[in-house]
C-alpha cells in the first residue's frame, strides 16, 4: 500500500486469487475514493480469469492493473489491454536485459504503460 504522503495505494494481489477481490473492496474501504488505486496480480492469472478480475477490480476503481498474466504471455497480455475496462492501465514491471530486448518488447504493442528500470535497458 502506499507510503507516507503518497497519495495512491497499491495492493499486491495474485497470492491468493480467491481473496483478491475481497483485498481489492477493503484497500478501497482503507485509502477512499480520492487516491487512486493500483493492483499488481504478479502474473497469477490465466487469462480469462484476469478479464473476470478486471472487471470486478473496476467496481472499486482500480486505475492500475500490473502483469494481470504471465510477463511473457504476450498474447494474453495484448488480450488484457485491448478489453480491459475504461480507464484502467495493463502495465508490465519487469526487467527486461539488453536495450534491443526492451524496443522488441515494445514493438509488439502489447503495452501502454510501461516502466523501464534504466539499469536493465542499457
Amino acid at each position: 500500500m502506499g507510503g507516507r504522503g503518497n497519495r495512491d495505494g497499491e495492493d499486491e494481489g495474485g497470492r491468493e486469487p480467491e481473496r483478491d477481490r475481497e483485498r481489492v473492496i477493503m484497500a478501497r474501504e482503507a485509502i477512499g475514493t480520492g487516491c487512486e488505486l493500483f493492483v499488481d496480480a504478479n502474473g497469477a492469472y490465466e487469462r480469462k480469469q484476469a478479464l473476470l478480475m478486471a472487471e470486478c477490480f473496476a467496481d472499486e476503481q482500480v486505475t492500475w492493473f500490473e502483469e494481470p498474466v504471465s510477463f511473457d504471455d504476450l498474447a494474453g497480455l495484448r488480450l488484457l489491454r485491448d478489453r480491459a475496462p475504461a480507464g484502467m492501465a495493463i502495465a508490465k514491471v519487469r526487467p527486461l536485459a539488453g536495450g534491443r530486448r526492451f524496443r522488441a518488447y515494445l514493438a509488439t504493442g502489447t503495452y501502454r504503460e510501461e516502466l523501464a528500470d534504466a539499469r536493465w535497458v542499457a
